[in-house]
């Protein structure tokens, strides 16, 4: 008997409003509804049904764990045991950790995932989608496919991390090629899983262009490149009055320049302390201990904003802000996307972002102001001699920083309104309804089950 086809997202890291996993989830679901489709979203444990409000879908609480946990369970480098959240997943980790807690974990997921299938009878009419991968996930996932789970399904595996380097030192010395090769023992990790699902629909991707490239190079499966989906409210038109607003906004992260924060509000003191700027960052005050004593508790100057925000709460942080700051570590954002930076530019707020970065590469080509050693920082009451750039600007070090905001501040009128015009094709091709139709269209031309389909 025919039934409506289902959109079944899986989320492991699902558990409740706060965070960009529940976002991209609601937005999708949502986008999937209105295409028709019966949605169910499979999250943790820990989830909340009722957090969904409005939005028609059926919430099935299944994970005991979050991706993160796992995998900081399993051995990872010291620096990310500091900070889970500081560090990208890593596959190095998922190899180095015991292999009687990985076996467990993996049976763990594979179970999890079986049950969750087994319950709701897919058919070739129906689509998964798994937003969030690392190998943890994907080991587990091998089992499934293995045991020919769910094989009539179409299925959508989206990896958002970072592969691990090979170690650049050992014993012997050097590793040739540096920290840029691949640690070798993915390939063959990759290559396990996908013989197991040599049989499934499957298509494989990355949520940026570059990071899609770097799992090519694999050479085991096409990643393709998938846009980050959003439902942003554009900002008002700006009134013309001062201060401007410039937020931090997500979680407060080392790896999102908390550290570089104190020299930059050092260098910006006097246009805080007079109130043409005011600085909004989203974590406790605790976590911002290092800023200026002088600026840190002056009345108006900074302003911090809870984490995590309701919905509506958020959406209306980044409707009320002038400008976006992203003070992101280079070397963690080189290829990652930030899901901060595709809201503000979808509600048309200019932004300074690192050089370097997959952050840079979105504003570059649109005409962004870049700011270098060779700029300086300039002083508050003399911008920088540099024609107005468009959308925002790029920057290199904390001194460069403060010299992109002075400049954008004096020219805040022309960056707004190059934002406002950017924000209108940025926003439809990052609509979750045009991130779910590229999905379907890359599916169109898929073999049927039963044939060698993963790509």
């Amino acid at each position: 008997m025919d039934r409506t086809p289902r959109w079944i997202l899986v989320e492991r890291s699902l558990t409740g409003p706060g965070n960009h996993h529940y976002e991209y989830a609601l937005h999708m679901a949502r986008a999937a509804g209105d295409a028709g489709f019966e949605v169910l979203v499979a999250g943790n444990l820990r989830m909340k049904t009722e957090s969904w409000g409005e939005v028609p879908a059926t919430i099935r609480p299944t994970f005991r764990h979050t991706t993160y946990e796992v995998d900081a369970s399993l051995g990872r480098a010291t620096s990310a045991q500091k900070n889970a959240w500081a560090t990208l997943v890593s596959l190095f980790g998922w190899r180095a950790g015991h292999p009687r807690q990985k076996e467990a974990y993996a049976r763990e997921f594979a179970r999890e995932v079986t049950d969750l299938l087994a319950g709701i009878e897919v058919s070739g009419q129906d689509h998964i989608f798994f937003p969030t991968l690392s190998v943890a996930e994907l080991d587990g996932l091998a089992r499934v496919w293995a045991a020919g789970i769910a094989s009539e399904a179409t299925w959508y595996l989206q990896f958002h991390f970072e592969l691990p380097e090979a170690r650049t030192t050992s014993l012997r010395g050097p590793t040739p090629g540096g920290a840029n090769v691949i640690d070798p023992a993915v390939r063959e990790w990759f290559r396990h899983a996908i013989r197991q699902g040599m049989c499934y629909r499957m298509l494989f991707f990355c949520p940026t262009r570059s990071m899609a490239e770097r799992y090519n190079s694999l050479g085991v499966v096409t990643f393709r490149e998938l846009p980050y989906p959003v439902r942003v409210v554009p900002a008002p038109r700006w009134p013309g009055h001062l201060p401007l607003r410039i937020t931090c906004a997500g979680h407060a992260r080392r790896d999102k320049g908390r550290a570089e924060l104190a020299q930059l509000v050092e260098l910006l003191r006097e246009p805080l302390a007079e109130g043409t700027i005011q600085l909004y960052l989203q974590g406790a005050r605790r976590k911002f201990r290092s800023l200026p004593r002088s600026v840190l508790h002056h009345p108006t100057a900074i302003r911090f904003v809870p984490h995590p925000l309701s919905g509506p709460e958020y959406a209306r942080l980044i409707a009320t802000t002038d400008i976006g700051l992203f003070m992101y570590d280079p070397h963690t954002y080189r290829r990652r996307c930030s899901g901060v930076l595709v809201e503000m530019l979808a509600a048309g707020v200019p932004v300074v972002v690192p050089a370097g970065t997959w952050l840079a590469e979105q504003i570059v080509p649109a005409g962004a102001a870049v700011f270098d050693e060779t700029c300086g920082s300039a002083s508050w009451r003399h911008s920088t001699r540099k024609e107005p750039g468009r959308v925002g600007a790029v920057a290199t070090h904390a001194g460069s920083f403060a010299a992109a905001i002075v400049h954008i501040v004096h020219h805040y009128r022309h960056y707004r309104e190059s934002a406002a015009e950017f924000a209108v094709g940025w926003r439809k091709h990052h609509s979750a309804e045009n991130v779910l139709q590229l999905m379907l269209d890359a599916a169109r031309n898929l073999p049927s089950s039963g044939k060698r389909s993963a790509g």
